[in-house]
């Protein structure tokens, strides 16, 4: 596998040749635009045309890029090897429950507000456990892939490596809270559409285009999911306030740093986005932090 920060570094210097104007400060001053713009679901950039996909997973892999390729004819060619293996395994979780244990009784309590007694009536319960059946299906998906050139230079190369784990029935289920799913179809759309907005973001994010909303880090938390929510309706002052009240509660939260690092980026800071990317990359050091540290550290290099 090529080393992800020789290979930007090379790309940029490729487009530069090429007068592409995506170079360093001139990419970061012009590809700026104004809060507020129209958000939707991340692309692949304009330069990527899509190319042979070959492995197990390709068939999902393949319909995952081509919706999110924008038709044209580019200047990089994406390709790779995928290799997909969903697995089913039916199980049956326990489920402490409350049953009845006894006869009715009549007590007598107090209005907490009047003082007055009133009569009522208690069933005693105890705990007992109960059995669900339910469906697991689980998955991993992992693409390694190659952007060249039309004549077969390497420009970029990474790795996209996600898991699933999704259940059907179950406690949940019988209490109508479970999402539907149905079977290993439901499993391949689950993972065609977490393949197409990771790639494109890595994609983005090695070409140097504007961040998008849908390149936000999303944690499992309510202030996370209300950051996002935010900047993908075009609202990344109060998103940024969100984040930053994260890094309060946790300094070391790398999704709230990554995201940041997204934010200073549109608004052409680029000295502050390296500073958050490097933060998230000590604090998680995933390969998308690392691709975002590494192509913005060859961007300031060079301007």
């Amino acid at each position: 596998m090529t080393n992800p920060a020789a290979a930007t570094n090379r790309f940029w210097r490729r487009l530069a040749r090429a007068g592409g104007g995506l170079l360093a400060a001139g990419l970061l001053a012009a590809g700026c635009a104004a809060e507020g713009g129209t958000a939707g679901r991340s692309l692949l950039p304009p330069e990527v045309t899509v190319g042979e996909i070959s492995g197990p997973g390709a068939r999902i892999v393949s319909r995952a890029l081509r919706n999110r390729a924008t038709g044209k004819r580019g200047t990089a060619i994406l390709s790779g090897w995928a290799a997909f293996t969903p697995t089913t395994a039916a199980e049956r979780e326990t489920v402490p429950v409350a049953v009845p244990a006894g006869r009715p009784v009549d007590v007598i309590r107090p209005d907490p507000f009047t003082g007055r007694l009133w009569p009522e009536k208690i069933i005693p319960t105890a705990a007992a456990l109960d059995g669900y059946d339910l469906a697991r299906l689980s998955g991993r998906l992992v693409l390694d892939w190659r952007l060249t050139s039309p004549d077969g230079e390497e420009m970029a190369a990474g790795r996209l490596n996600l898991p699933v784990n999704r259940t059907q029935g179950g406690y949940l289920a019988r209490q109508g809270a479970a999402p539907t799913l149905a079977g290993r179809e439901a499993l391949e759309k689950d993972m065609e559409a977490r393949l197409a907005e990771n790639l494109a973001g890595q994609l983005a994010l090695t070409l140097g285009r504007l961040p998008a909303a849908a390149e936000v880090e999303a944690g499992g938390d309510r202030l996370s999911r209300e950051a996002r929510r935010l900047a993908v309706a075009g609202d990344w002052e109060n998103a940024k306030a969100r984040w930053l009240e994260l890094l309060v509660l946790n300094p070391d939260y790398a999704p709230a740093h990554f995201n940041l690092g997204l934010y200073w980026e549109r608004r052409c800071r680029p000295e502050e986005a390296w500073r958050n990317y490097r933060a998230a990359f000590k604090s998680d050091a995933s390969p998308r932090h690392r691709a975002a540290l590494a192509r913005l550290t060859a961007a300031l290099a060079g301007a």
